[in-house]
């Protein structure tokens, strides 16, 4: 077995010295120890592509830390993939399977099969309605569910169907606007 031994009055390397207790930056007593920070790279940036001090890149959300969530009741937010948050502008029109206490809604006339919505769901009364004031929702993609295909784009609004026709946000279609979409 080979043992190596450090020459008499040899000095440690730099980062084997123990801090002096009192020296900036050393840890105290019942203080988090700091996370390392890693070396620049000669362009500047660090690894993962941040420049030194700027703060790291946000993780992508996920369904539970978006800012607009369905009202209970309604599809959850897995069941739509890229999601997004957007403004609807005055004139976009909008519709929905169920009655207007809850907040999700598809595109108008999207094909109840691209909704992915539960199959009973099918024979809840139908509405449509107009956007009259920009509102912003999250947006997304149904994933394909129940056995039916999704890709319909559906939208999650900030309040219920119900809060947002009573502020003036959203209007009521009527006659040959609100028929219903294909059930394919």
């Amino acid at each position: 077995q080979m043992c190596i031994r450090a020459r008499p009055g040899a000095v440690p390397p730099p980062q084997a010295r123990p801090m002096p207790p009192n020296a900036p930056g050393a840890p105290q007593p019942g203080q988090p120890h700091p996370a390392p920070v890693p070396p620049s790279a000669p362009n500047g940036q660090v690894p993962g592509g941040q420049p030194p001090g700027a703060p790291a890149a946000p993780p992508p959300r996920t369904a539970g830390d978006q800012p607009i969530q369905p009202l209970r009741g309604e599809p959850p937010l897995t069941l739509y993939r890229n999601r997004q948050t957007m403004m609807l502008q005055p004139g976009a029109e909008l519709d929905r399977f169920g009655e207007p206490d809850g907040n999700v809604m598809y595109a108008i006339r999207t094909p109840y099969n691209q909704r992915s919505l539960p199959p009973q769901w099918a024979s809840r009364n139908y509405f449509a309605y107009r956007v009259q004031r920009p509102v912003q929702v999250l947006g997304g993609t149904a994933v394909p569910w129940f056995e039916q295909p999704g890709g319909g784009t559906a939208y999650v609004l900030p309040a219920s169907v119900n809060e947002l026709l009573a502020d003036g946000t959203l209007v009521a279609l009527s006659g040959n606007e609100a028929a219903r979409p294909p059930m394919e």
